[in-house]
């Protein structure tokens, strides 16, 4: 193992990925204005995502178990809100 890999914190991503990390669990290590590659590097790869238009064909929702990231346009867009929906199917914001 080298030097750079020691120095490395463990991130969600090192963990067998599961379906049900609370959303306390997410929302404490992601921060508004974070871009869809920081996120990716702290929780990996979103479970589920929404596709945008034909002309913004980045997803802009991603999904980690019932929490949803919604990021701005265009690719570096960072984030800018995180919710959960209730049992209405109404969401709920947990970070804005």
């Amino acid at each position: 193992m080298g030097e750079q890999d020691m120095k490395r914190l463990p991130t969600l991503a090192d963990e067998t990925p599961r379906q049900d990390w609370t959303p306390e669990e997410i929302v404490q290590k992601i921060k508004i204005r974070m871009t869809r590659a920081e996120v990716k590097d702290i929780l990996g790869s979103p479970h589920d995502c929404n596709i945008g238009s034909r002309k913004y064909w980045r997803p802009m929702v991603w999904k980690y178990g019932e929490v949803e990231l919604t990021f701005e346009y265009p690719e570096e867009g960072g984030l800018v809100w995180v919710s959960l929906k209730d049992a209405d199917l109404i969401p709920q914001t947990l970070l804005r």
